[in-house]
């Protein structure tokens, strides 16, 4: 399964569930729900932000691995930090 963008997100929270068995997973400018600080977040958007990243990692760190995994993000990703895409 490759994903880009919210495709990314969308196929790293599939696999995380493991109701999906995956030979391989291809990610290109992952990020995760929320973020992992609150940097440059905008006021009206901060509630829950820190939480729901910590909560996506969990459920992140239940998966049951994959044949290959293979990630691409750029350093100058100014939509997805290169700090939470790691």
């Amino acid at each position: 399964l490759f994903g880009f963008s919210a495709g990314a997100y969308a196929a790293v929270e599939m696999f995380a569930t493991g109701l999906v068995h995956f030979s391989g997973l291809g990610l290109g400018g992952v990020h995760g729900h929320g973020q992992s600080d609150l940097n440059s977040v905008p006021l009206t958007r901060k509630e829950d932000v820190t939480e729901k990243f910590q909560s996506f990692l969990a459920r992140l760190g239940e998966h049951e691995g994959a044949g290959w995994i293979e990630v691409t993000h750029s350093k100058t990703d100014k939509q997805s930090p290169w700090e939470d895409a790691k």
